[in-house]
């Protein structure tokens, strides 16, 4: 269970889903009509570590 947390403007509660890694994350955002502009600006940080590879083992 992967918990995904939604700082500063985007303003959306947290979400909490099944995922492997990043990508499987990033196809669950893609879903959420809302998110669907932020998901190109946005940053990730893993346990309050910046990563930028979606192949990333949550």
């Amino acid at each position: 269970m992967v918990k995904v947390e939604f700082l500063g403007p985007i303003g959306k509660a947290p979400m909490e889903m099944e995922a492997a890694t990043l990508a499987d994350v990033a196809v669950k955002l893609k879903e959420e009509a809302e998110l669907s502009s932020w998901l190109e600006k946005c940053a990730v940080a893993l346990n309050d570590t910046m990563v930028n590879d979606l192949t990333t083992v949550l």
